[in-house]
């Protein structure tokens, strides 16, 4: 009853004459690059966005990278755009992501027609002390299967993510790593749940009142401190080199926001002065703020997580402008 009928739906007729030329198909027609090119062309063109050339496209199993030089415009107009671009390459919602390049009128436009992490593999199990904290370990899966490695040593860490985000499950990832080094030592603060409670003995020690908190930041700035002045004693060089008799420190923060103000100062100050004694801070919250936090992230924080999370976040831990550029 509702009128449907199936030929209402078929874009590709080459026979009907009064066919408009420039009607977008659906990306899941397109049967090679050529015809990949040409189906976001016009998309594209049906809305007002004008593109200078249309480079190779790359096949991935979950859809279409195609690089694209504009003729006029910006990067935030394509993606002013890529909601009604979804509908007329019929996309899932969110199917169309775009990234700003170094050129000002170059954009990657990735069209995703599956989830690109469906297929992904669990890392194999690390023996316990079998790992040291000086290489770098598999934390994630870009989209064109490669893979991320880090280093948290003289590596301080920042993760945001909404709440149901992914971060708790982050945060045990990097500490997984951490507590499989036979030359580092874990340090567990919380002081809004139970942390790192899955690890058990793995975790050295624990904080979740605003004493036990304070206490342990004090003592690792301390530790900075004391570090600093034995490097030249211990032939160490500039930086304290961690092994099993002198274990690099790792500090995990979950819900910084909800620690109190001077907590936030000392760990914002630990995060100045730990890199050169080998004491890495790992902060997460919810969102980010322009406080402490936001402070602590300008200065010296070098990797910088976000999992779902506010639009005003994504300035604030990645610099001003990157909504712009993806």
């Amino acid at each position: 009853g509702s009128g449907f009928k199936p030929s209402q739906f078929n874009f590709k007729n080459d026979d009907d004459p009064l066919a408009d030329p420039l009607e977008p198909f659906p990306i899941a027609d397109a049967r090679n690059r050529d015809e990949a090119q040409e189906w976001l062309r016009r998309a594209l063109l049906a809305e007002g966005i004008t593109p200078r050339v249309i480079l190779e496209p790359v096949r991935y199993n979950w859809g279409w990278e195609i690089p694209v030089v504009l003729k006029k415009g910006t990067p935030d107009d394509v993606m002013s755009k890529a909601k009604k671009m979804e509908t007329l390459l019929r996309l899932p919602t969110d199917g169309m992501l775009v990234a700003a390049t170094r050129f000002r009128a170059e954009v990657v436009i990735r069209l995703m027609q599956t989830d690109p992490f469906a297929d992904m593999s669990n890392d194999p199990r690390a023996e316990p002390l079998s790992r040291s904290i000086k290489n770098k370990y598999r934390v994630a899966q870009r989209m064109d299967g490669k893979f991320i490695d880090i280093s948290l040593l003289r590596n301080h860490a920042v993760v945001i993510a909404a709440p149901g985000g992914g971060k708790s499950m982050f945060m045990r990832k990097l500490a997984d790593i951490t507590t499989s080094c036979r030359d580092c030592v874990t340090w567990d603060i919380d002081p809004g749940g139970n942390g790192l409670e899955v690890f058990g003995g793995a975790i050295a020690r624990r904080g979740r009142t605003p004493e036990e908190i304070e206490e342990m930041l004090t003592e690792a700035i301390e530790y900075a401190g004391i570090r600093a002045k034995k490097l030249t004693k211990l032939k160490m060089g500039d930086n304290w080199q961690p092994s099993k008799e002198h274990p690099a420190l790792i500090i995990f923060i979950d819900e910084f926001i909800q620690l109190n103000k001077k907590c936030k100062e000392l760990a914002v100050d630990l995060i100045r002065v730990g890199r050169k004694s080998a004491i890495t801070v790992v902060l997460a919250a919810q969102q980010a703020t322009k406080d402490q936090l936001g402070a602590a992230i300008a200065d010296s924080v070098s990797i910088k997580v976000m999992f779902a999370a506010r639009h005003a976040d994504v300035p604030l831990v990645f610099g001003e402008g990157m909504l712009s550029q993806g």
